[in-house]
């Protein structure tokens, strides 16, 4: 199992939590002490030890997002700025898997799908299982995975019989995806691309696919208005960080020790929305929740 689906898995029991001690980061030495001695002993319980104190580094920052309107671009260029701090770098969607510290073989040789337990994988398949057969995936189907990364959707989606088709900010990542699939034909429709760019795939989708992706999106209000125009059916989301309330509407809004090791160490954009905004931001956009699935972390939605 890896470290991140570890974590999660303890994060959600309620007496591990009572009985790990938090950890303040209170100012940049403490945050980048923390990072260095998570990378020389990445110890589940020790990252889950740790949380940013917001408020002190908005002191240092400036100021806090107070904007009103979610939807300016004034509120995003505010967290845009703020990840920027918290990152100590100009933000580049090419930081997207590029600072893994590993090339594509090796990436691919920890991929856990490939390296961890006949059990991991048999269990971490049987869910992306249940995810097809919940969807409700026809033979054939036309699907687009925004963010295809290791390439777990794309291995079990064509071997379920859809027409896969995989996009990432990450050459590392696509060659990764292409690993887990089997025929040319798919290996090709799998493609460096950023988010925004996918039209010039030249295809209508019956289905996108987010799966922990969306968040890493820099302008969601423009991918979703430009898929509305260009794309046929359905969007889904699936494991993205949609929160019951936050000091913000979205935003660099989360600020645990496995979101602050990303944005420090790896320049991931880290983003996550509130459920009231995110479902504001489907209307304004020209979108309708068709169905969800909350124990499911799963959210689709059709054209209004």
């Amino acid at each position: 199992m890896s470290l991140i689906t570890k974590l999660r898995k303890k994060l959600s029991d309620s007496n591990f939590l009572r009985r790990v001690p938090i950890s303040i980061l209170t100012n940049f030495k403490d945050l980048d002490e923390f990072v260095s001695q998570f990378k020389n002993n990445p110890d589940l319980e020790f990252l889950a030890r740790y949380k940013l104190d917001e408020n002190a580094f908005f002191d240092m920052f400036g100021s806090k997002n107070n904007n009103p309107d979610p939807f300016s671009a004034e509120y995003r260029d505010y967290e845009f700025k703020f990840f920027e701090f918290l990152a100590g770098n100009k933000y580049n969607v090419s930081d997207e898997g590029e600072k893994l510290g590993r090339d594509s073989s090796t990436l691919y040789a920890t991929n856990p799908l490939v390296h961890m337990s006949e059990s991991y994988r048999v269990e971490r398949l049987n869910k992306v299982i249940d995810f097809a057969s919940f969807i409700g995936m026809r033979q054939g189907e036309k699907i687009l995975e925004m963010g295809c990364g290791y390439g777990f959707l794309a291995s079990t989606l064509e071997a379920w019989g859809a027409d896969y088709w995989g996009i990432d900010a990450s050459e590392i990542f696509i060659d990764c995806s292409r690993r887990m699939v089997f025929s040319d034909k798919t290996k090709k429709q799998i493609v460096h691309s950023q988010f925004a760019d996918f039209e010039n795939l030249g295809q209508k989708f019956d289905t996108v696919i987010f799966e922990s992706a969306f968040h890493h999106c820099s302008d969601p209000v423009g991918l979703l208005q430009k898929i509305h125009t260009n794309h046929r059916g359905r969007v889904i989301l699936w494991n993205e960080p949609i929160l019951e309330s936050a000091d913000r509407p979205w935003g660099i809004i989360r600020y645990d020790g496995e979101t602050m090791l990303q944005i420090r160490s790896r320049g991931w954009l880290e983003l996550a929305w509130t459920r009231d905004f995110l479902y504001e931001l489907f209307r304004k956009t020209g979108w309708m929740v068709k169905r969800e699935d909350r124990s499911r972390n799963f959210v689709e939605i059709i054209k209004q």
